[in-house]
């Protein structure tokens, strides 16, 4: 715990967690394996895929995990969370740039976020094709935990249907979409356009349980993330007019299970409204 109070003298002894985010430098392109050994629960992603699963509540534990990587810079993410006891987390990593001995991770960061364009997809006029809703697809885990959002980018859905709105605030709700639909472990992914009639500044929301996240033309606008009831979380972006691009992403464990996307904005009259999108109509819709 002495080193983690050297970041912060404020630092608690117990009851918090830790987010480390930067890129990695691979050298030689090949076969790497990463390690994570905390007390309590860790995790550790390399370019948005799940490497290392080290969750739960257990003292100093070591696991490991494989990536085949190229030459250049990977983005790296590790997180970190303490209940009591002691606290401990190191990263290390081993391959052809380490002569595959382990050997704590360097990572780097930028000076300065980078600036971030919010360019519509499609003019106000240019709306040939395009239909009311979201496209959104479901993902069902069985038994499998979900305490952490998925990658959903790997994983094929277990039911797709199109929704006018994200206005799920109970199990009922999701159940609307199909009999099968469970009441646990499952996670969504809504993608659309919304319109933007007015430019200017608009405040996008997620309330959810678990946890969400709302993306504008792919920059991150509402991190709603981790295990929790029902919260609310916001962001502001300036727009131009025309359609946006917009996806939110959604997760439950278990409990209860809900997610609402709102904004507010010129086009609202600045009224919290639900988010209309529209989505591009496949050949044979």
């Amino acid at each position: 715990m002495q080193i983690l109070q050297e970041v912060d003298d404020n630092m608690p002894d117990d009851h918090f967690a830790a987010s480390w985010t930067g890129k990695i430098r691979i050298e030689t392109a090949g076969d790497y394996m990463f390690s994570t050994a905390s007390d309590d629960g860790s995790y550790l992603w390399i370019g948005g895929e799940l490497v290392v699963d080290n969750g739960g509540l257990h003292g100093t534990e070591e696991k490991r995990g494989n990536i085949t990587l190229e030459e250049g810079y990977h983005d790296l993410k590790v997180e970190f969370f303490e209940r009591d006891g002691g606290a401990a987390c190191m990263v290390r990593y081993g391959g052809p740039d380490t002569g595959g001995d382990l050997q704590p991770v360097t990572g780097f960061h930028a000076d300065e976020k980078p600036e971030v364009d919010y360019a519509p997809m499609r003019a106000l006029g240019d709306a040939d094709g395009l239909l009311p809703g979201f496209n959104g697809e479901y993902f069902f885990f069985g038994d499998q935990s979900v305490k952490v959002a998925p990658n959903l980018q790997v994983i094929e859905p277990s039911l797709s249907a199109v929704t006018d709105e994200i206005n799920f605030e109970t199990d009922d709700d999701f159940k609307a979409l199909g009999e099968s639909f469970p009441n646990d472990r499952v996670a969504a992914r809504w993608q659309g356009l919304v319109k933007i009639d007015t430019p200017g500044n608009y405040n996008f929301s997620t309330t959810s349980d678990d946890g969400s996240f709302l993306w504008i033309d792919e920059n991150l606008v509402v991190n709603n993330g981790g295990l929790h009831g029902p919260e609310k979380q916001s962001g502001t972006v300036d727009l131009d007019a025309g359609y946006h691009a917009i996806r939110v992403e959604f997760f439950e464990n278990d409990g209860g299970a809900m997610c609402k996307v709102t904004y507010t904005g010129p086009d609202t009259d600045a009224t919290e409204m639900l988010v209309p999108a529209w989505h591009q109509a496949p050949v044979d819709e």
